[in-house]
């Protein structure tokens, strides 16, 4: 068999790192969030001054869009720092927003799971095959060991 992944979580493993990864996904998604508002300003503004036929000095409508891709540059590299921290230890972001993710589990027999964790939730509930994603989560309790 192929392996999957690099790393490979037990059930306990995974427990444990839950309040890492849900003070990651706290401050991950605070952060992007106000990001987020930055650039839907900025954005409105540049849109409010061409639908309202309000012209900017043409010194100030390149400092407008400039400003608005560094704000969205600003957001892609937080997005991506915050998933590169969750993956750095192993963890697969499936869902971001959803704060969606798998730890890799395998089995005595060498069979590969995700055990399948979403924002909310108040532990490890659900796996499912490597393959089948979220739609296929069943039950912890049937876990192969």
């Amino acid at each position: 068999l192929q392996k999957l992944y690099e790393r490979y979580f037990t059930l306990d493993e995974a427990v444990r790192m839950l309040p890492f990864v849900k003070q990651t996904f706290s401050q991950a998604l605070a952060e992007l969030d106000e990001l987020r508002d930055q650039v839907v300003l900025y954005k409105r503004m540049h849109q409010i001054q061409q639908s309202e036929g309000v012209l900017p000095r043409k010194s100030d409508m390149p400092m407008l869009v400039d400003v608005l891709h560094q704000k969205w540059y600003a957001y892609e590299e937080c997005f991506y720092r915050w998933v590169n921290a969750l993956a750095d230890k192993g963890i697969q972001v499936r869902d971001f927003r959803r704060g969606l993710i798998d730890f890799p589990y395998k089995a005595k027999d060498g069979t590969e799971y995700c055990l399948c964790w979403q924002l909310g939730e108040e532990g490890i509930f659900y796996f499912h095959d490597v393959y089948e994603g979220f739609s296929g989560r069943r039950p912890i309790s049937f876990l192969p060991e």
